[in-house]
């Protein structure tokens, strides 16, 4: 299967979910939820529940003891990719403007981590986690943290926040663990010393150690990847040359040529362009704002 898109889709409102064989599954927020693309999956076979849909026993629990019990429109949206066989490409890409979403982005992941890697008998190696998530700032960290110990107790996922390079016999110790999931601040943003602003492409070069680190590089050569946050725009830029060989899309509310991420989403544009005859990988990025914005 061969991704020809052209370009990020810049989001509407409503939930758009674009399932088209020759596409990767795009979802993004609208009033309404809509498929677009040849394969549209029938809406009746949509779950009421999230015991309709199947989530394994151990999370289904802690939802019910969270009085976690109606899934939202997204939270239906990204199930029912994750859960279907036909569908299994693990390219979800989902934005969110407001903190409540949270949860929406994460039950989704950790349900599409168990059915398409644990179940199936995949298993963390040392250095080797199922997931990486990357974030931002350490207030996100935090959060992410706490949902995810509420989330996955007595579950068969496990994980492990950590400052990432800044405290690498952590990380070390984390992987050695053989963690499911690993959550941490990647270098290319704790090193970027300026202010929180995109600038302008020729600057980027300029900009010292905005990179990863070698342990980062490891285990994103081994895992699937996701970053949660508004990250600057030279970090963001930074990780999509990182990662461009995985067929990154990154999907904003924003047009190509305005706000602060404008270089980072032109230079996703271009790497959609040159990269449109590669195989897509098993590659997961959630954008999503964090401090929330006003509805």
């Amino acid at each position: 299967m061969m991704s020809r898109i052209g370009q990020p889709p810049v989001i509407t409102r409503g939930i758009q979910c674009n399932v088209r064989r020759s596409y990767y599954p795009v979802i993004y927020e609208t009033d309404t939820l809509q498929f677009i693309g040849e394969d549209k999956p029938d809406p009746t076979n949509f779950f009421e529940t999230f015991d309709d849909c199947g989530i394994f026993p151990e999370l289904m629990a802690n939802l019910e003891r969270l009085e976690i019990t109606q899934p939202s429109a997204l939270q239906k949206a990204t199930m029912y990719l994750a859960t279907q066989r036909r569908y299994h490409h693990r390219n979800m890409l989902i934005r969110s403007d407001r903190r409540g979403k949270l949860l929406s982005l994460l039950i989704p992941v950790i349900a599409c981590i168990y059915e398409w890697k644990i179940k199936r008998g995949f298993q963390p190696e040392p250095r080797r986690p199922l997931a990486l998530i990357m974030v931002p700032i350490t207030p996100l960290l935090n959060e992410l943290e706490v949902l995810l110990t509420e989330l996955l107790r007595d579950t068969p996922i496990t994980f492990a926040c950590t400052t990432m390079a800044s405290d690498e016999t952590q990380v070390r110790t984390d992987l050695r663990r053989g963690v499911h999931i690993l959550i941490g601040i990647p270098l290319c943003v704790r090193n970027l010393s300026l202010p929180r602003r995109s600038l302008p492409a020729h600057e980027l070069d300029a900009i010292p150690d905005l990179d990863f680190s070698d342990v980062e590089w490891t285990i994103m050569s081994h895992c699937d990847v996701m970053y949660m946050g508004r990250f600057p725009g030279p970090s963001l830029a930074r990780i999509i040359e990182g990662v461009r060989s995985k067929s990154v899309i990154y999907v904003t509310c924003q047009q190509p040529d305005e706000g602060p991420e404008s270089v980072a989403l032109n230079t996703v544009r271009q790497t959609i362009v040159n990269d449109n005859a590669r195989t897509p990988t098993h590659l997961e990025i959630v954008a999503y704002d964090w401090p929330p914005t006003s509805p």
